[in-house]
Order: structure tokens, then sequence, then C-alpha cells
């Protein structure tokens, strides 16, 4: 299932060196009070952002849809970027949504995506 939400993990996009760095990232954040204190949707929308973005600390793009896959269809984007909020008060991920990906002529308006950075909570 992971594989569908998150391509990048199906086809191995992270090399070994940033999955290690997001296992001792997670390491350190599952040791800290913050985590227990976090709103399960907020949970799941971090794991998701770690397990999509290819490093620490660098902007990633994601589609809207695909968070919503993740989170559940009805999920709204005013939702998602309040979760956001959560996640970027306890320094764990700063996310922005904007709009992305090439555009066509048949459809004028480009799709929504959510640029994000995993944040390194002691940083």
């Amino acid at each position: 299932t992971l594989g569908i939400i998150c391509p990048k993990v199906r086809q191995g996009h992270a090399g070994m060196g940033a999955a290690r760095e997001k296992v001792t990232l997670l390491g350190r954040v599952c040791q800290g009070p913050r985590i227990a204190l976090l709103p399960l949707e907020a949970l799941k929308l971090y794991l998701l952002l770690l397990v999509d973005a290819a490093g620490i600390g660098t902007e990633h793009a994601i589609p809207v849809p695909t968070v919503q896959r993740a989170l559940g269809r009805k999920i709204s984007v005013a939702r998602i970027l309040d979760l956001g909020k959560t996640l970027e008060g306890d320094g764990l991920a700063a996310i922005r949504a904007a709009p992305g990906g090439p555009s066509s002529r048949r459809r004028a308006r480009q799709p929504l995506r959510l640029y994000y950075r995993i944040l390194r909570p002691d940083a």
C-alpha cells in the first residue's frame, strides 16, 4: 500500500544514506515527548512526508491528491495546512501549498502541490 501512496518508495529514489538519515531522525523524534502529543492525522502526514522526502532539510513537493489518498479523500487542503502548522510548531516539518507541475492547454489550472521540508527537531 505504501508504494501506491508514495511512488518514490516503490521506485527506490532515496539513496541508502538518505534512508539511514530518515530512520535516525525518526528514532530521535520517537524518543521525544512531541510524538505522543501529535494528533493522529498530523502523525500520518509527518510519516508520509518523511517517506516521500529525498532528504532532510531540503524542499520537496508532493501532489495534494497523494496526501488525500493517504489521509482520507475528504480531507481538505485547509485541514492539511493546519496539520502542517502543528508539525511546524513541533519543529518536525514546514509545509506550504502552491500550484505546481507542468500546465497543459487542456487544463489551464495547475494541480495543487504541497511543498515541504522535513526539519531536524534539535536544529
